[in-house]
């Protein structure tokens, strides 16, 4: 109060001034650049999901996710079909 108050009143109207100078330029800074923020937020997010997985899978060891996030491959059938023969011979 005895100190800083009394200079940002000194300096209010030159503040205010950088203040909107910097809100000015970071609007134009995200307009300009939207395509890759947004590019980024998703890469960003992809990144926490995967360290999110492997967290739990180190937490809960073999326990899947029911959450879908995870990409998991075709369903497995049995090794061998009716004939006997293996499924990469067919």
């Amino acid at each position: 109060m005895n100190h800083l108050r009394p200079f940002l009143r000194r300096h209010q109207s030159r503040l205010d001034q950088i203040v909107g100078f910097l809100y000015d330029e970071m609007v134009k800074f995200v307009s300009n650049h939207q395509g890759e923020i947004q590019f980024a937020r998703k890469f960003f997010m992809k990144i926490l999901a995967s360290a999110n997985y492997m967290v739990q899978e180190i937490v809960h060891p073999g326990r899947r996710q029911t959450s879908g996030a995870a990409i998991e491959g075709p369903p497995q059938h049995g090794e061998t079909s009716e004939s006997g023969e293996s499924e990469d011979e067919e």
